[in-house]
């Protein structure tokens, strides 16, 4: 049994799903488990945003693993061995040196950040990663799924007006910041505010309801929306670049092309390509019952293998330790 300790902030949103996830999977492993709230406690010269964090559990504070996710922090600790869990999307390159020197070994999550991490550190373990998967929904929602919520990363904007041009297309419903002018409003387009449907459980339970998902982000480090579907069986239209390219193959989805545009931390980032979209909804619109029943099979056994990669992983790294 290894003692663990978890860095992160808890910003209620992937970052808190993240520690969640790794402390389930290692406690699960027979491991004890710490947690560390990452709070900003003031800004460096270039107005960066400075962390600290304390224990929520008595002492002693002493781990053989400290996992610290996505932001550098002091923790008043004796840790063994430091590892650091990276977004590369937004991770800076001015930040490479104290990745190199703070942390005895880097945890990824996809190919995509395996790659770019081992130019910056000598020691990367690709590790994977996992989400939860939607609830069972009784209800069925003709159309397609996009959870846009506040990133700018989702590519929604561009999604949306690609569909205005497209009236013909299935209706589209949209979860996020998303406008559109009112003279651009289409009746098969339906724009959510995450605030106006009541929390996180409803906004599952209303993605649940659709067999089709626009996952279709520029990048991304993980992507919990992408995976909570795929889990729960959904087809996913799914950007076929870094990195869902090689993850999301044989997943009974659809691969949209796109064209770089972008460069976010480490990564390119992407916009879709209007043409392999239109195709994409061609082909979703000609899926017929036993088809759909055969892609959403397809969907998870793929995300059954990605989960079980992640804890096979998990337990080999902690082994090795």
């Amino acid at each position: 049994m290894k003692r663990v300790l978890l860095v992160s902030p808890d910003n209620g949103k992937g970052l808190s799903q993240d520690v969640r996830i790794i402390r389930t999977v290692l406690e699960a492993l027979g491991h004890r488990v710490a947690v560390a709230v990452a709070v900003v406690s003031g800004k460096d010269p270039s107005g960066r945003a400075v962390y600290s964090a304390e224990l929520q559990e008595p002492p002693p504070y002493e781990f053989d693993l400290g996992i610290w996710l996505e932001v550098f922090c002091h923790v008043v600790a004796r840790v063994a061995v430091r590892a650091f869990v990276p977004n590369p999307e937004w991770f800076r390159p001015e930040q490479c040196e104290s990745l190199r020197s703070e942390f005895n070994v880097i945890l990824t999550k996809l190919p995509l950040a395996t790659e770019v991490f081992r130019i910056v550190h000598a020691n990367v373990v690709q590790v994977g990663f996992t989400s939860v998967p939607l609830p069972h929904s009784p209800t069925r929602h003709a159309g397609l799924f996009c959870m846009a919520g506040a990133s700018p990363l989702k590519n929604a904007s561009q999604i949306v007006e690609i569909w205005v041009e497209h009236p013909e297309w299935p209706r589209l419903e949209v979860v996020g910041n998303v406008r559109i002018a009112s003279s651009q409003s289409r009746p098969n387009i339906r724009l959510h505010r995450p605030s106006y449907l009541g929390g996180t459980r409803s906004i599952r339970q209303l993605a649940a309801g659709f067999d089709y998902h626009l996952c279709l982000s520029k990048t991304e480090g993980w992507g919990h929306n992408t995976f909570e579907a795929l889990g729960a069986g959904k087809i996913l239209l799914y950007g076929d670049w870094d990195p869902y390219r090689t993850e999301l193959i044989h997943c009974g989805g659809i691969a949209v092309g796109g064209k770089p545009d972008s460069r976010w931390g480490m990564v390119n980032g992407y916009r879709v390509d209007r043409r392999s979209l239109s195709s994409a909804v061609d082909l979703v619109m000609s899926i017929d019952g036993s088809d759909l029943e055969t892609r959403s099979q397809q969907a998870i056994l793929r995300f059954s293998q990605i989960t079980q990669q992640f804890q096979w992983n998990m337990e080999a790294f902690l082994n090795s330790l």
